[in-house]
């Protein structure tokens, strides 16, 4: 773990990259969970295709 560290900030360093932001920063926004393979169809929608193979294909 003490080599990553090390690792890391000797990028930061590199490329003069800040290793914290500043206080003034806005925090991000949230961010919307992703939808799984649970979440979608599982009719048919051509071809023998489901938006859940779709899904499983492409992720």
């Amino acid at each position: 773990m003490a080599a990553s560290t090390t690792a890391i900030a000797a990028v930061q360093a590199a490329y003069g990259l800040r290793p914290v932001t500043p206080d003034d920063w806005p925090e991000p926004p949230a961010v919307d969970p992703r939808p799984g393979p649970q979440d979608l169809d599982d009719d048919d929608i051509g071809n023998g295709w489901s938006e859940q193979a779709l899904f499983r294909m492409i992720a």
